[in-house]
């Protein structure tokens, strides 16, 4: 997975526990952070929570925010229904 700046990401590995600086995904802390900075030192997100760590690319997952689309939208549009 290639991660850019400004993409959306949730933090999965678990690697540094969870906690408000290391919001893991289903835990206690969750929430979604935002890439600011990519260097060979790390990845570097801001969480939705005002916290801000690095981590590897191993560590992270993108936010699939695309909501699945609504087939009757375009049974209306047609004349179906």
């Amino acid at each position: 997975m290639t991660i850019y700046k400004d993409d959306r990401v949730y933090y999965i590995s678990g690697a540094y526990s969870d906690s408000l600086s290391n919001p893991l995904k289903g835990g206690d802390y969750s929430c979604k952070g935002t890439v600011r900075y990519i260097s060979s030192h790390g990845i570097m997100v801001d969480w939705d929570n005002g916290k801000r760590n690095t981590y590897n690319s191993s560590d992270l997952e993108h936010v699939n925010d695309l909501k699945p689309a609504d087939p009757n939208k375009l049974f209306k549009r047609l004349g179906f229904v």
